[in-house]
């Protein structure tokens, strides 16, 4: 089935589907930035503007089939799990030229 993810307020988000809650956005005071991650393994960065709309963008691909318009993401696969952090809070791999070289060369048999 998969999930449906929207703001609900400046504060909030509520997800729906395999899914239904509604997470707080959390509010860390240095940065307005969050992250959504997903059991598939997709991860989200949501970016609020001064009118208090958020945007959302696809920062890591998971097994999922995404599709993001102007207040809506929706997440075409089965859902297990998903969380939100401060953009500060979420850990992420570091990554350097040679990650990015060894993604573009072709697998040898």
């Amino acid at each position: 089935m998969g999930i449906d993810i929207r703001p609900i307020r400046s504060d909030r988000i509520a997800v729906t589907g395999d899914i239904d809650v509604q997470l707080r956005i959390p509010d860390t005071g240095i940065e307005d930035r969050f992250w959504i991650a997903t059991s598939d393994g997709s991860r989200i960065l949501g970016t609020p503007d001064r009118h208090g709309r958020i945007g959302f963008r696809l920062v890591d691909e998971g097994a999922a089939l995404v599709h993001i318009t102007d207040d809506r993401i929706v997440m075409e696969w089965r859902m297990d799990w998903i969380t939100i952090a401060g953009f500060y809070e979420g850990a992420q791999p570091r990554r350097t030229r040679s990650d990015l070289a060894a993604a573009r060369e072709p697998a040898h048999a």
